[in-house]
Order: structure tokens, then sequence, then C-alpha cells
């Protein structure tokens, strides 16, 4: 399977709307978002557990809040 395009990414993780709207109906966003996906990367998209997206979006946001830079 092709790559999600990693601006598709950011956004799904900052955009939790988006993130919503995409993983409910992958094919229709990507169209009226103007995203050109293969027909894998689509069904890649349905594929994916949202509960389990977001449960590990939290932990990423949690990991870099608690995070020791320098």
């Amino acid at each position: 399977m092709d790559q999600i395009p990693p601006e598709l990414i950011g956004r799904a993780i900052q955009d939790p709307e988006f993130r919503q709207r995409l993983l409910a109906d992958p094919e229709a966003v990507v169209r009226t978002e103007g995203y050109d996906l293969s027909k894998d990367q689509i069904q890649g998209l349905r594929d994916i557990d949202p509960q389990a997206v977001d449960e590990a979006i939290a932990a990423l946001l949690g990991d870099l809040a608690t995070a020791k830079w320098g």
C-alpha cells in the first residue's frame, strides 16, 4: 500500500473534527478536500480503528507534554 500523504496525517492529528470525518467516510472527505489518494490508500483509511487513533494521539500528546528538552 502507498503511504498516506504526510499533510493529510498531520491535519488529521491536529483537527479532531476532520479526523472523525476522514475515518468515517474517507472517500468523500479526500474528494471534497482535494486530496488525491489511490483506492488502496482509501481502503487503508477505512481499515483504521478510530478509537485506536484517538488513544495513540492522546498518548503522543501526553508524552510531548512531559518530555524534557535539552
